[in-house]
């Protein structure tokens, strides 16, 4: 039987992503005075099921105006959400690790 993907594994997924490329998760903090800030390239993943699923938003400036999505529009449901974040992963260590893997793909 098929493990069951839930919102909550996109985010999970979602958040270390954010935090193997160094990015900070979530768009708003509390400034000194208790009042919420927009954090400038603070990472959240919008999850609307209804709207076809889970996809990562990035605030874009320090105004709080506005979002991007860095990995595209498309919606994914969480269980290629997390494929895809997956691949992401594979595809870091990678670049960060080439002579692990030798000619035939299979990690050493």
């Amino acid at each position: 039987m098929a493990e069951r993907y839930t919102g909550k594994n996109a985010e999970q997924a979602a958040q270390w992503l954010a935090e193997r490329v160094g990015a900070t998760w979530g768009h708003y903090r509390r400034d000194d005075d208790g009042n919420l800030a927009p954090i400038p390239g603070g990472w959240v993943m919008d999850y609307a099921p209804q709207y076809g699923g889970a996809v990562i938003e990035v605030m874009s400036d320090s105004g709080g105006s506005g979002v991007h999505r860095p990995f595209g529009m498309d919606r994914m449901d969480p269980r290629t959400f997390c494929k895809f974040v997956r691949g992401i992963h594979h595809g870091l260590d990678l670049a960060s690790n080439p002579t692990r893997y030798n000619a035939e793909g299979a990690t050493v």
